[in-house]
């Protein structure tokens, strides 16, 4: 999978990125919908001068690992579902002609990582008790799905990189 991200940053190293101030736990209990249809944002930990596709990104991938999103492999939440959520994240983020797509990926799969050094660190973690007991029934899945998650979306960001 190193390959892949090497492979990926090449074709993109010299895109430019936009800097902007972010939330830094951009996740969709962080987000809030006015009766009015307004949307807004809870819990803050702004940063300055970041990548704007980092909050994106974790948003984006949120629902995909969710503990129950990891341990039934994908089942609770559905590629049709993905599809329809990215579109409307999307169409309220900035719109799709200005995204750039292959970034947007890379960003995602980096945040996937994270989510899933986050989780193994979890598993890991000793006052954790019984359940680190149960975690070695549960590391091989989570790896399993996480590892096939991060390739999709560098493989779907080299695809639409060859495009441009």
């Amino acid at each position: 999978m190193l390959s892949r991200f090497r492979s990926f940053l090449d074709g993109i190293k010299d895109e430019p990125v936009r800097l902007t101030c972010l939330h830094n736990d951009f996740q969709l209990g962080n987000i809030f919908i006015t009766n009015d249809g307004k949307v807004g944002a809870l819990d803050p930990n702004w940063i300055i001068n970041r990548y704007a596709y980092k909050d994106l990104a974790t948003v984006l991938i949120d629902p995909l690992t969710r503990k129950v999103q990891v341990l039934s492999s994908g089942l609770a939440f559905r590629r049709t579902q993905q599809k329809r959520y990215e579109k409307a994240i999307m169409g309220g983020y900035s719109g799709e002609d200005s995204t750039n797509f292959p970034l947007l990926d890379f960003f995602c799969a980096t945040a996937a990582l994270n989510k899933w050094r986050q989780d193994e660190e979890e598993l890991w973690n000793v006052k954790a008790g019984l359940k680190k007991a149960g975690s070695f029934l549960i590391r091989p899945a989570m790896r399993s799905y996480f590892h096939k998650l991060i390739r999709s979306y560098l493989e779907r960001g080299m695809e639409e990189a060859k495009k441009q």
